[in-house]
């Protein structure tokens, strides 16, 4: 029903153009968006985006993000709670099965990063600063995993967490522009794909 949502238009729909994604990109993650939902006890209802996480092609984990702007706070609201942390994008892995990996903080810079041609890209639901042990063993079978979080001291740390628990030799942290914030902020501002480096 929050993709029909969506598909409706309105403001999550234009909230998702205007971080840079195409409709088809937008299809192809399945995004959502609920009109109404309360992200905290005894806040206000507000609009946000659905962000499924897929396995096998079915939602196990749902992550709900208001419409703050890029570079701003953000509320987000998981479903379940606890737990249980699937890699977003996951099903990609199985796909490519081994080369080279990408991996991002956040699910919009996962998918950033695949609409710019990095794939498969994969994130985790917690930021930089927690790395599940399942993550390591999903990436195993990869020859390389090129590591594109944010471009600040949280994500460089982040980086050596993803190094410590896969392996140095096999870790590359990617390098973006100087004043890029992170994929998703290059996404939005044009940043050809081969400023992108490893």
């Amino acid at each position: 029903a929050t993709d029909r949502n969506l598909w409706a238009g309105g403001p999550g729909l234009d909230y998702l153009r205007a971080r840079g994604f195409t409709d088809a990109t937008i299809r192809r993650f399945r995004f959502g968006y609920e009109p109404h939902f309360r992200f905290q006890d005894g806040g206000t209802a507000e609009p946000g985006i659905v962000i499924p996480f897929l396995v096998g092609g079915k939602p196990v984990l749902l992550k709900r993000r208001n419409l703050a702007p890029a570079d701003t706070k953000k509320l987000l609201h998981r479903e379940p709670y606890g737990s249980i942390h699937p890699l977003f994008n996951a099903d990609a892995l199985d796909d490519a099965a081994s080369g080279t990996v990408f991996m991002t903080e956040g699910e919009l810079d996962a998918v950033s990063m695949e609409q710019m041609g990095f794939t498969p890209c994969v994130s985790g639901d917690t930021g930089a600063d927690f790395f599940d042990d399942a993550w390591a063993e999903a990436l195993m079978g990869f020859d390389s995993v090129c590591v594109a979080y944010d471009n600040d001291v949280l994500g460089a740390k982040g980086f050596e967490k993803v190094a410590a628990a896969i392996g140095a030799y096999r870790v590359v942290r990617v390098r973006l522009p100087r004043g890029v914030k992170d994929a998703n902020h290059a996404l939005r501002t044009g940043v050809p794909a081969s400023e992108v480096r490893e």
